[in-house]
């Protein structure tokens, strides 16, 4: 498998699948509504008339629990309207799905069981410290485990949150300052023995 970019995609012809790891919600809107103005939706809606296999990830829409339910479903209808079209949707990217072997087999399961919209990753408890504030509101605590953390990923964490990175992941300057006006939290881990930052 190779990955190239939208702009790769347009030029060429010859692909066979198109996995897009990072569906946005502005994507999936613009897919679900047949809107081709940027070169990723121009692909997928070239993918879709063309009878191509296509699968979009919705690991990180952004929708979170504190997100109106109306609004929830009107994105719940996006990925339900882009299904009819074909494509194939799934909560996270996984390599073996991925295949020509698997792609009936991920078809019936998005069917069964639309995928989750967000997904709060539990954090191992950590001490409290005596300069922590006891009577400070509950923060949601989430784990982000991939080397790389972008724009498109800090818009899929809840608003008001505790992020924890481990220090080897690459964090874009678009991204942190996404953070910091969404009020997320971001936490370095240090080595096991120094406890977290």
């Amino acid at each position: 498998m190779t990955w190239i970019s939208a702009e790769e995609a347009l030029t060429r012809r010859d692909w066979q699948t198109l996995i897009l790891p990072t569906c946005s919600a502005n994507i999936l809107a613009k897919v679900a509504l047949g809107i081709r103005d940027n070169p990723i939706s121009e692909v997928i809606g070239r993918g879709i008339t063309e009878g191509k296999t296509i699968e979009l990830v919705t690991e990180y829409l952004g929708l979170t629990r504190q997100t109106p339910q109306a609004y929830r479903d009107l994105y719940e209808g996006y990925l339900q309207k882009v299904q009819t079209y074909g494509i194939i949707v799934k909560a996270t990217l996984d390599d073996e799905c991925s295949t020509e072997m698997n792609k009936a087999k991920v078809a019936n399961l998005n069917q069964a069981r639309p995928p989750n919209l967000y997904e709060p990753r539990p954090v191992p408890p950590f001490q409290k410290t005596a300069n922590s504030e006891l009577n400070a509101p509950q923060r949601e605590e989430l784990q982000f485990t991939k080397k790389f953390l972008g724009d498109k990923q800090a818009y899929g964490f809840p608003e008001d949150s505790k992020l924890f990175v481990s220090q080897g992941t690459v964090i874009s300057p678009l991204a942190r300052d996404t953070l910091k006006v969404r009020r997320i939290e971001l936490c370095v881990e240090k080595e096991k023995e120094e406890g977290r930052r």
